[in-house]
């Protein structure tokens, strides 16, 4: 069974380097799918020896998509996607690829204490949103941290921004896949964020297309 893991980037040199060592700490294989970083970021993954992937697009849908192709590429039966920001811990990926290869999807559910208050109205808004349209209660079906089952996902998605996370959540009841959601911790951000009040109407828009697309 092999595992990689993907740190979707854009602009991230604040936390790009401490990210890479904690998951090569853990004997993962990981590499960057980037969207024409300009602040260093694609350098620092060259000093420490990682593979970084060219997106189609800049947008983190677009760095999802390349990864799995990558992946696919690789022979990996697994892509773990782990935002770069630090608000996520390397270290709990074990927790998650325990469940492994029982599940398709493998999400890593955040303590909503955690998260601001906009932020989790959105997340809860976007979650009953899916839930109505697919019959599945998700608890947090934005988070940044998950593991996907390379063959059954590589065709299936074509988000282009910060709605890829609905898709997948989507995607994944739609087609019948096994599901598992795990407790994870969630922190503070390096840098800025790069969600917009907008992407919330685009990952409403993206999940209404899949649930009645074929």
């Amino acid at each position: 069974m092999k595992i990689l893991v993907c740190l979707p980037t854009y602009n991230e040199i604040a936390s790009v380097g401490t990210m890479v060592e904690r998951i090569q700490a853990l004997g993962l294989e990981v590499f960057l799918s980037d969207g024409g970083s300009q602040d260093g970021t694609r350098e620092k993954a060259a000093e420490l020896g990682v593979k970084v992937v060219d997106r189609k697009g800049n947008g983190k849908g677009f760095g999802v998509q390349a990864a799995l192709q990558y992946a696919a590429n690789q022979k990996a039966d697994y892509l773990a996607l782990i935002d770069c920001d630090e608000s996520y811990f390397p270290e709990d990926l074990p927790e998650l690829i325990q469940f492994l290869p029982n599940f398709d999807l493998i999400v890593g559910t955040r303590p909503f204490k955690n998260i601001t208050f906009a932020r989790r109205l959105a997340n809860f808004l976007l979650t009953a949103t899916l839930d109505l349209l697919f019959f599945y209660p998700y608890k947090d079906i934005a988070s940044g941290l998950r593991i996907l089952k390379v063959d059954l996902f590589q065709k299936e998605l074509d988000a282009a921004g910060f709605e890829i996370e609905p898709q997948i959540s989507a995607v994944a009841v739609k087609r019948k896949m096994r599901i598992r959601e795990v407790p994870i911790r969630y922190g503070e951000r390096a840098g800025e964020s790069k969600i917009r009040p907008v992407d919330f109407i685009w990952a409403v828009r993206q999940m209404l297309r899949d649930r009645f697309r074929k």
